[in-house]
């Protein structure tokens, strides 16, 4: 079991200079609720992760892009020097060297103009990912143990020298690699067909003194497995000058703290601890590629396991290998063993890294941020995520095409959203108020991205679970770098793109909506936990078999967000360590009463004894498929069997339920149906239940001291979602707060005691709030029968102010086109903002909307007769002209602003230009 350090689990306000109720979370009342959430502090508000290209940084240029981010909303930044993707070249600036008293004055000044501004802090512990440097030594560079095999008939006297092995290719990721700094660590042999562990001699000690092994081989088909221990193989991405070279040993504690103290040198240069400006020191997530391997690793192993792993070694490093052993016994064996190894390469980064890496912030009064995923293994990513004080996972656009897509979905072989869930369900497991997403990260389409995208992408990470987005990213531009300026990753949040000027509306929106998932607490419900010892014991850490086995389990959660249920991911050390008493799993502030086992054979006998207890004392369990029968590891397995075996049968008599799963790669609908199926026959009745379930909406519960917080999103781009919610509202009201303006007000839907009706049209949320009483009564509108539809057909002057350029141009449009297929040349690739004007002469009409159709997802901004009706920046294109159109004739302006994609011609244009068609919608 992982031992997490004690300063790991210290609260925030013991840790950090500022006062407590700006990092934990406190039972406020709705009243207090309500005006954090109509003016949101920056904890609330989304960061940039502003990088530093190649730390080519000047006080001049720090402060102006401090005031443009803090005119944005924003409310900090997370700095992160990387090494610019064009070069130092473009930009006549000097380039700093990482902890130069050059680069430590500049952070100063960053730190320092960001206080003043009312802007918060965060720094990345070095540069780019993982962490590294020129100044390692070789004892300090990452390492790993790679396993080459040769095929060997004999009898023969076989006869090779090392050195030729180390000279190998070897292939990774599909291209073939050199080893780094490569030596014999040892040198096996055994039959191809292996049916006992006695058949394996280590023949390491056959090496010559001139590097030469010989073996005498007898009759039969045999394998040399070469164990080669590299060091320093792996180099820092995008590391800055002076955090750049070899990536170090994050599996030595001593290791971690050196390199920790060299950042905490700013403290000398600036004469002031760091903690007066930042924050949190952040974490990037974990690729380590494949690093396994430190000073005395097989030592601590039989320490900690009581056996020597090194017989072992050529079976369990990497995933099962087919065919490897030819009797049931000896698969068993190695799987405990590759369990084990697994497990010990888990425990050993989490204590000697995160862990250490914790402490470290805590000793220096700073908070820990940490991204626990990583590839291509997850160290220990469930439990990585309990130890930091502000988890963070990440979201990615375009994993799958949003628009080809029409509604939220996301590529399960990528992961981030499983991430996602981890990071969140830790996260509330400690009770920690600010759960953070690197979000709207993007290595594809930088150019494309949309207000609409990346609400519809916000939106799911509220769902999914967190509490406050850091936005990847803002790029440290100096004004002598040609436009579009340096471009990283990310989503281009810049000065430079058209859209900038529309930020702030989705600022405000978000940070809203981050408050009060900040400061309420998410409800219970359903705990889920999945086969993680069999896909060690089976594949080792890799993460691709982690995210799909099987694979609907990292799927459910979706769901059950549709049918209106609450969901967390827990992994075993949370089982262990809960409260099974009375019918409920509690955990921290949690509690679940239906726990899900999925496809589980695997488990320790703690988890299945705590089970057991949860099951006895009246709590739901179901087992997916499977229910467990052994457990991992390989010493006193037969007794820890036994005890696996005889809890599950107890779990079974107390009430447990062993229902089929889904079918392998059943679809959404196919999934929801089972799963509602699947709560039916647990015969427990929920808070919510949505009654009408769909693909694209979701639903999330969030509780304050006497009030319900009921969050629905419609992530479709094109159609409405109408349903009812049945929902025991009592004798309390119902409120609509609205992210977008901060205003409250009554529920305008029907509702009931019962439950009330939903109606969200296409990229729409809607935060609502029970138990408040209505003053003086219950106020609720019901939208009048639509009469008529007028389509508006009349010809169109559109004026076109390209992007970066002080010209423009008009044309006439008889009827609404896409920009792509005018024949105008200059219409084509336009990028900017295109100014449409029609005259309209209307009858007397009472109740109006104006619907602008389809806009290919940008952004309009709405004038009616010289009256400025708003700006669509997501979704539906709705606007109310009962207070401004008149009889006679009317004037219709619409400001469209596209992307820059079209502009930047990254690849095949994509539609642009108001689509429509543009109608008036008569009401009653």
């Amino acid at each position: 079991m992982l031992i997490v350090s004690c300063a790991c689990i210290l609260s925030a306000s013991t840790i950090f200079g500022v006062t407590p109720a700006s990092v934990e979370r406190q039972d406020l009342s709705i009243d207090q609720i309500y005006q954090g959430f109509k003016s949101p502090p920056s904890e609330a508000r989304p960061f940039v992760r502003w990088w530093w290209n190649n730390d080519q940084v000047e006080k001049g240029e720090i402060l102006r892009e401090l005031d443009l981010i803090k005119a944005a909303g924003m409310g900090g930044v997370e700095i992160n020097p990387i090494a610019g993707r064009e070069g130092p070249r473009v930009s006549k600036a000097k380039v700093l060297t990482w902890r130069s008293k050059e680069w430590d004055s500049m952070l100063h000044v960053a730190c320092k103009g960001a206080k003043e501004r009312g802007l918060t802090v965060d720094l990345i512990a070095g540069s780019g990912w993982p962490f590294g440097g020129e100044f390692l030594k070789p004892d300090e560079q990452i390492m790993r143990v790679m396993v080459l095999k040769d095929q060997v008939s004999g009898p023969v006297s076989f006869r090779q020298p090392i050195a030729e092995i180390l000279k190998r290719d070897y292939i990774e990721n599909g291209h073939k690699e050199k080893l780094v700094n490569p030596v014999i660590e040892f040198v096996s042999l055994y039959p191809k067909k292996l049916t006992s562990m006695d058949q394996v001699r280590d023949v390491t000690g056959l090496i010559d003194k001139n590097g030469v092994l010989k073996i005498d081989i007898e009759k039969g088909d045999f394998v040399l497995a070469y164990g080669i221990k590299e060091h320093g193989y792996y180099n820092v991405y995008f590391g800055v000058k002076g955090a750049a070279g070899p990536t170090m040993d994050h599996m030595q504690k001593r290791v971690t703290r050196l390199y920790l103290n060299r950042l905490i040198g700013v403290e000398d240069s600036w004469g002031e601890p760091l903690s007066t400006y930042v924050r949190a020191i952040f974490c990037d997530s974990i690729e380590t590629a494949e690093a396994n391997w430190t000073t005395g690793m097989a030592e601590s192993f039989k320490k900690r396991n009581g056996y020597d792993i090194r017989p072992y070694l050529p079976f369990v490093i990497g995933k099962e290998a087919a065919n490897i052993a030819s009797a049931p016994e000896l698969t068993d064996l190695l799987r405990r063993v590759r369990y084990d190894w697994s497990e010990h390469n888990s425990s050993t980064f989490l204590n000697n890294f995160t862990s250490e890496y914790a402490a470290f912030c805590h000793d220096h009064n700073l908070l820990s941020r940490y991204q626990a995923y990583g590839i291509p293994f997850l160290m220990g990513m469930a439990e990585g995520y309990m130890i930091p004080d502000i988890p963070e996972s990440n979201n990615w656009l375009y994993s799958v095409d949003p628009l080809a897509e029409g509604r939220f979905t996301s590529s399960y072989r990528h992961g981030y959203m499983i991430w996602t869930k981890y990071a969140s369900a830790a996260g509330r497991l400690r009770g920690k108020k600010i759960i953070s997403t690197e979000a709207m990260t993007n290595t594809k389409k930088v150019f494309k991205t949309t207000l609409g995208t990346i609400k519809q992408s916000d939106d799911m990470n509220f769902i999914a679970g967190m509490t406050h987005s850091v936005l990847h990213g803002f790029n440290y531009v100096p004004p002598d770098v040609p436009f579009p300026g340096f471009i990283r990753f990310g989503s281009y949040f810049s000065e430079y793109n058209t859209w900038w000027n529309y930020l702030p509306l989705w600022v405000d929106y978000n940070a809203r909506l981050s408050y009060v998932f900040q400061e309420t607490r998410a409800a219970g419900g359903i705990a889920l936990l999945g086969p993680k010892a069999d896909v060690w014991s089976k594949t080792g850490l890799s993460r691709a078999e982690f995210h799909s086995t099987p694979d609907y389990f990292h799927k459910l959660w979706e769901p059950l967000s549709q049918l209106g249920s609450n969901c967390d991911y827990l992994h075993e050390n949370v089982i262990q360590g809960a409260d099974m008493s009375k019918g409920m799993l509690r955990y921290g502030p949690m509690a679940y009463r239906i726990l899900i086992v999925a496809d589980m054979e695997t488990m320790q006998a703690d988890s299945a004894e705590a089970i057991q207890r949860f099951a006895e004392s009246g709590g739901r369990v179901v087992y997916v498929n499977k229910t467990p029968c052994r457990s991992p590891g390989l010493v006193a397995s037969l007794k820890r069997n036994r005890r696996v075996a005889e809890a599950t049968a107890a779990t079974l008599k107390a009430g447990a339920r062993v229902l089929p799963g889904p079918k392998k790669g059943a679809d959404a609908t196919t999934l929801r149906s089972w799963v509602a199926s699947l709560l039916k026959q647990t015969n427990l009745s929920f808070a919510m239940k949505i009654d009408s379930p769909r693909d694209g909406l979701y639903s999330l519960s969030h509780n304050s001291p006497n009030e319900k917080l009921l969050f629905f999103t419609n992530t479709y781009r094109h159609e409405s979602s109408r349903t009812h919610v049945t929902y025991k509202l009592g004798a309390g009201g119902l409120w609509h707060w609205n992210p977008e303006t901060g205003e409250r007000t009554p529920y305008d839907m029907p509702y009931d005691e019962d439950g009330f009706d939903l109606d969200l049209r296409p990229l729409e949320s809607i935060l609502l709030v029970t138990g408040v009483k209505q003053q003086p009564d219950k106020v609720r509108k019901v939208a009048g029968e639509k009469i008529k539809t007028i389509r508006i057909d009349t010809p169109w002057t559109v004026e076109f102010k390209p992007a970066r350029s002080d010209t423009s141009f008009s044309i006439e449009m008889k009827e609404l086109t896409d920009f792509t297929k005018n024949k105008d040349k200059r219409v084509n690739n336009f990028a900017g903002t295109a100014i449409y004007t029609t005259s309209l002469k209307l009858k007397e009409m009472s109740c109006v909307k104006l619907d602008l159709g389809w806009d290919n997802d940008c952004v309009s901004e709405v004038e009616f007769n010289g009256k400025k009706l708003g700006v669509n920046w997501y979704g539906s294109r709705i606007f109310d002209l009962s207070k401004v159109l008149k009889t006679g004739d009317n004037v219709l302006t619409i400001r469209y602003t596209t992307t820059l994609w079209n502009k930047m011609k990254r690849g095949p244009l994509h539609p642009s230009g108001l689509m429509g068609p543009v109608t008036l919608q008569v009401f009653k």
